[in-house]
């Protein structure tokens, strides 16, 4: 259990299959993340396991923005690799983009069910970069819990004022 939140991971990279955590038990929240993830088996990507083995304590990631290529091993199944992976109930992704640069392999919330009504809400996926910077609907609005650490202007995206994608 724990609380990751507030940094900006830049042109990162990871060989062994997840990037921020294997089983989130936690909060992540307002985290930035630009990285190329290979070696992924089931279940992993940018957060694995994204769970929660208490029904009465939950477990969410808020106010993310992911931009991954995730690469799945050659035996991965692909509805159990992603950029968010899901294994348990209670656990809640709220108000990120979900840029998938290798959407074609992998889904962006991956599972091997349906993730429970009303875990999902304010997400949406993008399979590119500048697709993402082009969309004049991304906003950051402060009633959704988004920290000013955010802003898209003149084509860039910016995390506490430092150019983190152009």
């Amino acid at each position: 259990k724990g609380i990751i939140r507030n940094i900006a991971y830049v042109e990162s990279s990871c060989s062994a299959g997840v990037f921020l955590t294997v089983r989130n038990y936690g909060l992540i929240e307002n985290v930035y993340v630009d990285v190329e993830v290979s070696g992924v088996p089931n279940g992993y990507g940018v957060v694995g396991q994204h769970m929660n083995s208490e029904a009465t304590d939950y477990r969410t990631v808020r106010n993310c923005v992911f931009s991954a290529n995730v690469v799945p091993t050659a035996t991965a199944a692909k509805e159990k690799v992603g950029l968010i992976c899901h294994n348990g109930g209670n656990a809640y992704v709220e108000n990120c983009y979900l840029i998938n640069r290798n959407s074609t392999a992998v889904r962006s919330l991956a599972t091997t069910s349906s993730w429970p009504t009303g875990c999902i809400s304010n997400v949406t996926d993008f399979t590119s970069e500048s697709a993402f910077l082009g969309d004049t609907s991304v906003a950051f609005p402060a009633d959704q819990g988004w920290a000013s650490y955010w802003k898209v202007e003149n084509g860039k995206l910016y995390f506490n004022n430092t150019v983190v994608m152009e």
